[in-house]
């Protein structure tokens, strides 16, 4: 017996907001993201480094091996297993997303905005950590919702997810690779969340990347520098 006609429609609701959204076939796209590496902190001050030493110790330790293989950095959200996962903005933790951005500039505003709001925690002075920015190559099916902006405010939602999560679960559902979404930690940016390890390829290291938190000002500092070292660093509030 078919459901109730109010059934029918609400089900039908739920289900479709992707639907009249053109997917794209074969897209192609370079796409930037950050892991953070592990530092001892209070190691890298004794040792009476300004900034630039710091950044260039890390730089040199990361020639040496210390940083993850961009292919293990690909592989790790589609790897982890299920009872490992957590909610984030495309997932309710069912099943794994890679997020990456389109701009360098996007994936590292999206890593100052989470490092204030909880990797540093609270501190009373300078907080430092160093993050590993590596790109890759997409090719896949997308649904781009960068126009939706407007219509859907949800999509860039500070911390309610859960319409977020409705699209990533019915982006799966169509066996889509990807969906093209607008930032919430930077205007203009684009993020990449990407349902399927098939669709990344080509991964590569790129530089380093300092993130330092001011806390009498609240002042996101973000740092790069690749071998030889040189260091640009620029605010992001």
């Amino acid at each position: 017996m078919p459901p109730p006609a109010d059934n029918r429609s609400r089900s039908s609701a739920e289900v479709g907001l992707l639907a009249a959204i053109a997917t794209s076939y074969g897209v192609e796209r370079h796409v930037y993201r950050l892991a953070s590496l592990k530092a001892d902190e209070d190691f890298l001050r004794e040792l009476g480094l300004d900034e630039d030493g710091q950044l260039e110790l890390m730089e040199l330790l990361a020639q040496s091996g210390y940083r993850t293989s961009p292919e293990s950095l690909c592989a790790e959200p589609f790897a982890r297993k299920r009872r490992r996962r957590w909610k984030t903005r495309f997932s309710d933790g069912s099943f794994p997303v890679f997020y990456g951005s389109l701009e360098a500039e996007t994936a590292e505003a999206e890593v100052a905005y989470w490092f204030k709001a909880s990797f540093a925690g609270s501190p009373v002075r300078r907080r430092r950590a160093f993050y590993q920015r590596f790109s890759c190559s997409f090719e896949g099916s997308e649904k781009d919702l960068r126009h939706k902006s407007s219509e859907w405010p949800e999509l860039t939602h500070e911390s309610d997810y859960a319409f977020c999560n409705r699209l990533g679960a019915e982006a799966v559902r169509l066996g889509l690779d990807a969906l093209v979404a607008p930032s919430a930690r930077r205007q203009g940016g684009s993020n990449l969340p990407v349902f399927s390890r098939s669709s990344i390829t080509a991964p590569r290291d790129e530089a380093l990347v300092s993130v330092t938190l001011e806390p009498a000002t609240g002042e996101v500092i973000i740092g790069s520098g690749t071998p030889p070292a040189s260091l640009d660093q620029r605010p992001i509030q």
